[in-house]
Protein backbone atom coordinates (compact mmCIF):
# COMPACT_ATOMS: atom_id res chain seq x y z
CA UNK A 1 0.00 0.00 0.00
CA UNK A 2 0.97 4.03 -0.66
CA UNK A 3 2.63 5.50 1.88
CA UNK A 4 0.26 7.90 3.78
CA UNK A 5 0.47 11.80 2.04
CA UNK A 6 -0.67 15.07 2.71
CA UNK A 7 -3.95 16.63 1.66
CA UNK A 8 -3.77 18.11 -1.80
CA UNK A 9 -2.60 21.49 -2.25
CA UNK A 10 -2.47 24.22 -4.56
CA UNK A 11 0.24 24.51 -6.65
CA UNK A 12 2.61 27.82 -5.08
CA UNK A 13 5.76 29.10 -7.22
CA UNK A 14 9.01 29.82 -5.36
CA UNK A 15 10.18 33.08 -7.04
CA UNK A 16 12.85 31.97 -9.66
CA UNK A 17 15.84 29.61 -8.54
CA UNK A 18 19.18 30.86 -10.42
CA UNK A 19 22.19 28.49 -10.37
CA UNK A 20 24.66 29.74 -8.04
CA UNK A 21 27.94 29.85 -10.48
CA UNK A 22 31.18 29.43 -8.76
CA UNK A 23 33.49 32.65 -9.12
CA UNK A 24 35.09 33.69 -12.35
CA UNK A 25 38.53 33.06 -12.81
CA UNK A 26 40.65 36.06 -14.13
CA UNK A 27 41.43 34.90 -17.07
CA UNK A 28 38.32 33.02 -17.82
CA UNK A 29 37.19 31.85 -21.38
CA UNK A 30 35.62 33.69 -24.00
CA UNK A 31 32.08 33.39 -24.49
CA UNK A 32 30.48 32.07 -28.01
CA UNK A 33 26.74 32.12 -29.16
CA UNK A 34 26.84 28.06 -30.19
CA UNK A 35 25.75 26.67 -33.45
CA UNK A 36 24.43 23.99 -33.51
CA UNK A 37 25.63 21.74 -36.43
CA UNK A 38 23.73 18.12 -36.50
CA UNK A 39 27.23 16.19 -35.91
CA UNK A 40 28.35 18.33 -33.38
CA UNK A 41 27.83 18.31 -29.48
CA UNK A 42 27.35 21.88 -27.84
CA UNK A 43 29.92 23.26 -25.89
CA UNK A 44 30.49 27.79 -25.02
CA UNK A 45 34.38 27.57 -24.96
CA UNK A 46 37.07 25.39 -24.14
CA UNK A 47 36.44 24.61 -20.60
CA UNK A 48 38.78 22.16 -19.16
CA UNK A 49 36.83 19.49 -17.04
CA UNK A 50 39.02 19.67 -13.75
CA UNK A 51 39.58 16.50 -11.89
CA UNK A 52 37.26 15.75 -9.12
CA UNK A 53 39.11 15.49 -5.87
CA UNK A 54 37.45 12.87 -3.88
CA UNK A 55 39.76 12.24 -0.99
CA UNK A 56 36.98 13.22 1.31
CA UNK A 57 34.33 11.89 -0.10
CA UNK A 58 34.93 8.36 0.17
CA UNK A 59 32.51 5.62 -0.82
CA UNK A 60 32.09 4.77 2.45
CA UNK A 61 30.29 7.92 2.87
CA UNK A 62 27.67 6.28 0.68
CA UNK A 63 26.46 4.28 3.61
CA UNK A 64 24.59 7.47 5.06
CA UNK A 65 22.16 7.40 2.67
CA UNK A 66 21.56 3.51 2.45
CA UNK A 67 17.83 2.46 3.63
CA UNK A 68 14.36 4.31 2.59
CA UNK A 69 13.06 7.52 1.37
CA UNK A 70 9.52 8.44 0.57
CA UNK A 71 9.55 10.96 -2.16
CA UNK A 72 7.66 14.11 -2.83
CA UNK A 73 7.69 15.51 -6.55
CA UNK A 74 6.19 19.19 -7.31
CA UNK A 75 5.40 19.38 -11.43
CA UNK A 76 7.81 22.08 -13.14
CA UNK A 77 7.42 21.91 -16.32
CA UNK A 78 4.38 19.53 -18.47
CA UNK A 79 1.99 19.82 -21.57
CA UNK A 80 -0.49 20.92 -19.55
CA UNK A 81 -1.26 23.67 -17.23
CA UNK A 82 -3.31 21.85 -15.12
CA UNK A 83 -0.73 19.27 -14.20
CA UNK A 84 1.08 21.60 -12.29
CA UNK A 85 -1.09 20.82 -9.48
CA UNK A 86 -0.60 17.18 -9.44
CA UNK A 87 1.39 14.99 -7.01
CA UNK A 88 3.31 11.57 -7.21
CA UNK A 89 4.65 9.13 -4.63
CA UNK A 90 7.86 7.56 -5.29
CA UNK A 91 10.06 5.42 -2.21
CA UNK A 92 13.72 4.27 -3.13
CA UNK A 93 15.41 2.04 -1.19
CA UNK A 94 19.12 2.51 -1.52
CA UNK A 95 22.18 -0.50 -0.57
CA UNK A 96 25.74 -0.28 -1.63
CA UNK A 97 27.62 -2.75 -3.15
CA UNK A 98 31.37 -2.69 -4.24
CA UNK A 99 33.05 0.75 -4.80
CA UNK A 100 30.56 3.80 -5.75
CA UNK A 101 27.86 0.97 -6.87
CA UNK A 102 24.11 1.23 -5.33
CA UNK A 103 21.76 -1.59 -5.71
CA UNK A 104 17.95 0.58 -5.61
CA UNK A 105 14.55 -0.90 -5.71
CA UNK A 106 12.11 1.95 -6.57
CA UNK A 107 8.54 2.18 -5.80
CA UNK A 108 6.10 4.72 -7.91
CA UNK A 109 2.68 5.53 -6.59
CA UNK A 110 1.21 6.74 -9.87
CA UNK A 111 -0.13 10.67 -10.34
CA UNK A 112 -3.15 11.45 -8.34
CA UNK A 113 -5.99 13.76 -10.58
CA UNK A 114 -8.52 15.31 -9.70
CA UNK A 115 -10.59 12.74 -7.44
CA UNK A 116 -7.28 12.26 -4.99
CA UNK A 117 -7.58 8.32 -5.77
CA UNK A 118 -4.83 5.91 -5.30
CA UNK A 119 -3.80 3.68 -8.09
CA UNK A 120 -1.54 0.12 -7.40
CA UNK A 121 2.07 0.85 -7.02
CA UNK A 122 4.50 0.11 -9.94
CA UNK A 123 8.03 -1.43 -8.89
CA UNK A 124 11.27 -2.16 -10.49
CA UNK A 125 14.86 -3.10 -9.64
CA UNK A 126 17.92 -1.07 -10.76
CA UNK A 127 21.52 -0.31 -9.84
CA UNK A 128 23.64 2.47 -10.21
CA UNK A 129 26.76 4.42 -10.07
CA UNK A 130 27.14 7.17 -7.36
CA UNK A 131 29.43 9.93 -9.19
CA UNK A 132 31.18 13.07 -6.88
CA UNK A 133 30.35 16.30 -8.33
CA UNK A 134 32.70 19.26 -8.02
CA UNK A 135 30.13 20.94 -5.84
CA UNK A 136 30.83 18.67 -2.65
CA UNK A 137 27.17 16.62 -4.25
CA UNK A 138 27.06 13.02 -5.49
CA UNK A 139 25.23 12.70 -8.40
CA UNK A 140 23.76 9.88 -9.42
CA UNK A 141 21.80 8.97 -12.68
CA UNK A 142 18.53 6.67 -13.06
CA UNK A 143 16.42 5.66 -15.72
CA UNK A 144 13.48 4.10 -14.78
CA UNK A 145 10.76 2.27 -16.78
CA UNK A 146 8.04 0.90 -15.11
CA UNK A 147 6.21 -2.05 -16.91
CA UNK A 148 2.98 -0.92 -16.83
CA UNK A 149 3.20 3.11 -16.92
CA UNK A 150 1.47 4.02 -19.28
CA UNK A 151 -1.08 6.77 -18.00
CA UNK A 152 -0.50 10.13 -20.35
CA UNK A 153 -0.58 8.61 -24.18
CA UNK A 154 -1.52 4.72 -23.30
CA UNK A 155 2.11 4.07 -24.52
CA UNK A 156 5.39 3.20 -22.94
CA UNK A 157 7.08 6.12 -21.07
CA UNK A 158 9.91 6.26 -18.80
CA UNK A 159 11.30 8.55 -16.57
CA UNK A 160 15.39 10.23 -16.59
CA UNK A 161 16.27 11.11 -13.02
CA UNK A 162 19.58 13.01 -11.78
CA UNK A 163 19.54 12.25 -8.27
CA UNK A 164 21.31 14.70 -5.71
CA UNK A 165 22.93 12.96 -2.51
CA UNK A 166 24.09 15.26 -0.11
CA UNK A 167 24.57 17.18 3.45
CA UNK A 168 21.26 20.01 5.00
CA UNK A 169 22.57 20.79 8.34
CA UNK A 170 24.46 18.02 8.70
CA UNK A 171 22.35 15.07 7.68
CA UNK A 172 21.91 13.02 5.02
CA UNK A 173 19.48 14.62 2.01
CA UNK A 174 18.00 13.39 -1.50
CA UNK A 175 17.07 15.75 -4.13
CA UNK A 176 16.23 15.36 -7.86
CA UNK A 177 14.88 16.49 -10.90
CA UNK A 178 13.32 13.04 -13.09
CA UNK A 179 11.76 13.83 -16.69
CA UNK A 180 9.41 11.30 -18.74
CA UNK A 181 9.07 10.92 -21.62
CA UNK A 182 7.41 9.10 -24.40
CA UNK A 183 9.65 6.17 -26.35
CA UNK A 184 9.96 7.95 -28.95
CA UNK A 185 11.62 10.78 -27.42
CA UNK A 186 9.47 13.42 -26.64
CA UNK A 187 9.33 14.95 -22.89
CA UNK A 188 5.94 14.95 -21.06
CA UNK A 189 7.28 16.65 -17.70
CA UNK A 190 9.84 17.61 -15.84
CA UNK A 191 9.49 17.95 -11.99
CA UNK A 192 12.00 18.60 -8.75
CA UNK A 193 11.99 15.37 -6.43
CA UNK A 194 12.49 15.17 -2.47
CA UNK A 195 13.04 12.68 -0.03
CA UNK A 196 12.11 11.86 3.44
CA UNK A 197 13.02 9.07 5.79
CA UNK A 198 9.25 9.50 6.82
CA UNK A 199 6.39 10.82 5.11
CA UNK A 200 6.86 12.64 2.04
CA UNK A 201 6.96 16.09 1.47
CA UNK A 202 3.31 17.42 -0.08
CA UNK A 203 3.67 19.17 -3.90
CA UNK A 204 3.95 22.53 -1.95
CA UNK A 205 6.25 22.00 0.57
CA UNK A 206 9.26 20.17 -2.15
CA UNK A 207 11.88 22.88 -2.69
CA UNK A 208 12.99 24.14 -5.74
CA UNK A 209 15.67 26.32 -4.81
CA UNK A 210 18.94 25.83 -4.35
CA UNK A 211 19.34 22.32 -6.85
CA UNK A 212 23.02 21.07 -6.95
CA UNK A 213 23.89 22.31 -10.11
CA UNK A 214 23.55 18.88 -12.44
CA UNK A 215 20.19 18.86 -11.46
CA UNK A 216 19.31 22.41 -12.24
CA UNK A 217 21.02 21.63 -15.87
CA UNK A 218 18.75 18.97 -16.27
CA UNK A 219 15.65 20.95 -15.13
CA UNK A 220 16.64 23.70 -17.70
CA UNK A 221 18.19 22.82 -20.59
CA UNK A 222 16.62 21.36 -23.71
CA UNK A 223 18.23 18.12 -25.18
CA UNK A 224 20.93 16.14 -23.11
CA UNK A 225 23.71 17.15 -24.95
CA UNK A 226 22.73 21.11 -24.03
CA UNK A 227 22.77 19.44 -20.05
CA UNK A 228 25.83 17.73 -20.09
CA UNK A 229 27.57 20.83 -21.69
CA UNK A 230 25.75 22.71 -19.15
CA UNK A 231 27.34 20.07 -16.09
CA UNK A 232 30.53 20.90 -18.26
CA UNK A 233 30.57 24.61 -18.61
CA UNK A 234 28.49 25.59 -15.83
CA UNK A 235 28.81 23.94 -12.87
CA UNK A 236 32.51 24.78 -13.15
CA UNK A 237 34.11 28.05 -13.46
CA UNK A 238 32.70 29.78 -16.65
CA UNK A 239 31.65 33.13 -17.59
CA UNK A 240 28.35 33.58 -18.95
CA UNK A 241 27.59 36.78 -20.35
CA UNK A 242 23.40 35.63 -21.15
CA UNK A 243 23.14 34.98 -17.35
CA UNK A 244 21.67 31.50 -19.05
CA UNK A 245 24.31 28.55 -18.82
CA UNK A 246 21.95 26.20 -21.00
CA UNK A 247 22.29 27.73 -24.26
CA UNK A 248 19.96 27.21 -27.19
CA UNK A 249 18.38 23.52 -27.43
CA UNK A 250 20.79 21.13 -28.64
CA UNK A 251 19.93 19.40 -31.63
CA UNK A 252 18.72 15.96 -30.08
CA UNK A 253 15.75 17.77 -28.86
CA UNK A 254 12.20 17.14 -30.45
CA UNK A 255 9.55 20.03 -29.95
CA UNK A 256 6.91 18.82 -27.46
CA UNK A 257 4.19 17.32 -29.29
CA UNK A 258 1.26 20.25 -28.22
CA UNK A 259 3.36 22.52 -29.49
CA UNK A 260 4.05 20.56 -33.02
CA UNK A 261 -0.20 20.20 -33.41
CA UNK A 262 -0.40 23.75 -32.43
CA UNK A 263 1.98 24.94 -35.51
CA UNK A 264 -0.15 22.56 -37.60
CA UNK A 265 -3.08 24.52 -36.74
CA UNK A 266 -1.24 27.93 -37.12
CA UNK A 267 -0.07 27.15 -40.75
CA UNK A 268 -3.51 26.19 -41.72
CA UNK A 269 -4.32 29.63 -40.27
CA UNK A 270 -6.26 28.46 -37.30
CA UNK A 271 -6.17 29.86 -33.55
CA UNK A 272 -4.95 27.87 -30.64
CA UNK A 273 -7.01 29.36 -28.43
CA UNK A 274 -10.05 29.44 -30.25
CA UNK A 275 -10.32 25.88 -30.76
CA UNK A 276 -9.48 25.39 -26.60
CA UNK A 277 -12.63 27.78 -26.30
CA UNK A 278 -14.63 25.54 -28.89
CA UNK A 279 -14.45 22.52 -27.46
CA UNK A 280 -15.47 23.38 -23.69
CA UNK A 281 -17.01 25.53 -21.58
CA UNK A 282 -15.76 29.01 -21.54
CA UNK A 283 -16.78 30.35 -18.15
CA UNK A 284 -14.43 27.21 -17.06
CA UNK A 285 -11.65 27.77 -19.87
CA UNK A 286 -11.15 31.54 -20.16
CA UNK A 287 -9.94 31.80 -16.19
CA UNK A 288 -7.31 29.09 -17.02
CA UNK A 289 -5.79 30.83 -19.81
CA UNK A 290 -5.71 34.11 -18.10
CA UNK A 291 -3.86 32.81 -14.91
CA UNK A 292 -1.43 31.33 -17.53
CA UNK A 293 -1.35 35.20 -19.11
CA UNK A 294 -0.56 36.18 -15.89
CA UNK A 295 2.26 33.66 -15.38
CA UNK A 296 3.83 34.76 -18.34
CA UNK A 297 3.97 38.42 -17.57
CA UNK A 298 7.34 39.54 -17.70
CA UNK A 299 10.52 39.29 -19.74
CA UNK A 300 11.65 36.14 -21.13
CA UNK A 301 15.26 35.31 -22.60
CA UNK A 302 14.63 32.77 -26.08
CA UNK A 303 17.35 30.56 -28.27
CA UNK A 304 16.07 30.28 -31.40
CA UNK A 305 17.81 27.69 -33.59
CA UNK A 306 16.80 27.47 -37.56
CA UNK A 307 16.90 24.42 -39.52
CA UNK A 308 20.59 24.76 -39.93
CA UNK A 309 21.53 24.57 -36.91
CA UNK A 310 22.46 28.73 -35.87
CA UNK A 311 21.14 30.23 -32.87
CA UNK A 312 20.14 33.27 -31.75
CA UNK A 313 19.74 34.72 -28.16
CA UNK A 314 16.41 37.12 -27.81
CA UNK A 315 14.65 38.64 -25.06
CA UNK A 316 10.96 39.23 -25.10
CA UNK A 317 9.17 41.35 -22.87
CA UNK A 318 5.84 40.13 -22.32
CA UNK A 319 2.00 41.92 -21.27
CA UNK A 320 -1.21 40.06 -21.17
CA UNK A 321 -4.47 41.14 -20.72
CA UNK A 322 -6.87 37.77 -19.98
CA UNK A 323 -5.85 35.49 -22.43
CA UNK A 324 -4.02 38.10 -24.98
CA UNK A 325 -0.50 38.23 -24.95
CA UNK A 326 1.87 41.52 -26.33
CA UNK A 327 4.83 43.14 -26.37
CA UNK A 328 8.19 43.87 -27.67
CA UNK A 329 10.57 41.35 -28.47
CA UNK A 330 14.44 42.19 -28.91
CA UNK A 331 17.17 40.91 -31.48
CA UNK A 332 20.72 40.12 -31.44
CA UNK A 333 21.89 43.19 -33.22
CA UNK A 334 19.30 45.51 -30.72
CA UNK A 335 16.56 46.12 -32.67
CA UNK A 336 12.79 45.75 -31.63
CA UNK A 337 10.10 44.21 -32.68
CA UNK A 338 6.81 44.49 -31.33
CA UNK A 339 4.37 41.67 -31.22
CA UNK A 340 0.89 39.87 -30.25
CA UNK A 341 -0.21 36.60 -29.28
CA UNK A 342 -2.41 33.96 -27.08
CA UNK A 343 -1.90 31.46 -24.62
CA UNK A 344 -4.40 28.72 -24.30
CA UNK A 345 -6.05 27.57 -21.03
CA UNK A 346 -3.27 24.16 -21.38
CA UNK A 347 -0.16 26.77 -21.39
CA UNK A 348 0.86 26.38 -24.86
CA UNK A 349 1.22 30.08 -26.32
CA UNK A 350 1.68 31.99 -29.69
CA UNK A 351 3.85 35.22 -30.55
CA UNK A 352 3.03 36.80 -33.75
CA UNK A 353 5.94 39.54 -34.76
CA UNK A 354 4.44 42.67 -36.05
CA UNK A 355 6.81 42.48 -38.68
CA UNK A 356 8.76 39.35 -39.69
CA UNK A 357 12.64 40.09 -39.41
CA UNK A 358 15.72 37.28 -39.93
CA UNK A 359 15.84 36.89 -36.26
CA UNK A 360 11.85 36.65 -35.73
CA UNK A 361 10.74 35.24 -39.25
CA UNK A 362 7.28 34.36 -38.43
CA UNK A 363 5.14 32.85 -35.51
CA UNK A 364 6.32 31.21 -32.22
CA UNK A 365 4.43 28.47 -30.75
CA UNK A 366 5.82 27.38 -26.95
CA UNK A 367 4.37 25.01 -24.58
CA UNK A 368 5.23 25.72 -20.75
CA UNK A 369 3.74 28.48 -18.06
CA UNK A 370 5.72 27.63 -14.54
CA UNK A 371 7.71 29.84 -13.72
CA UNK A 372 10.99 28.01 -12.27
CA UNK A 373 11.19 25.86 -15.38
CA UNK A 374 11.64 26.75 -19.10
CA UNK A 375 9.24 26.53 -22.27
CA UNK A 376 10.09 24.82 -25.38
CA UNK A 377 9.01 25.05 -28.63
CA UNK A 378 8.98 25.62 -32.19
CA UNK A 379 8.85 28.30 -34.94
CA UNK A 380 6.02 27.79 -36.74
CA UNK A 381 7.39 28.69 -40.13
CA UNK A 382 10.27 26.01 -39.81
CA UNK A 383 9.67 22.28 -39.14
CA UNK A 384 13.40 21.84 -38.26
CA UNK A 385 13.48 24.57 -35.71
CA UNK A 386 13.44 24.68 -31.97
CA UNK A 387 12.97 27.29 -29.39
CA UNK A 388 13.81 27.41 -25.52
CA UNK A 389 12.24 30.16 -23.44
CA UNK A 390 13.58 30.97 -19.96
CA UNK A 391 12.84 33.35 -17.21
CA UNK A 392 14.93 36.60 -17.08
CA UNK A 393 12.45 38.87 -14.83
CA UNK A 394 9.07 38.76 -13.43
CA UNK A 395 6.98 42.00 -12.43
Amino acid sequence: AAPPVPAAAPMQVAAPAKLDLPPVPAEAPETALPTLAPDAEPTRGDVERPAVDIAERSCADLSAYAGAWNIGTRTMWTEYAYQLGWRSEFAIEFSTTDGCALDLKVTKYPERGADDSAKEPLLLETKAEAIPDPDGTWRVELDLAFEGDTTTYGKPEAYHVVLTLSEDAGKPSLRAVAEKWTNSGYLLRSAVWEGRRGLPPSTRAVRVDGLACAARCQLMCAGRRSQVACRRNACEDYEDTTGDPCGPASFDFKAPMRARSARRAVNKGGSPLQSSLDTGSKKRLIPQCTRNGRRLVGTWGIWHTNGSGTSNHLEFSIEAEGCQLRGEATGPDGSSVAFTGEVTPAGTWVLVPALTSAWFPGTFVLVGVAEDAPALGVDAADNKSSLRAYRRSSP
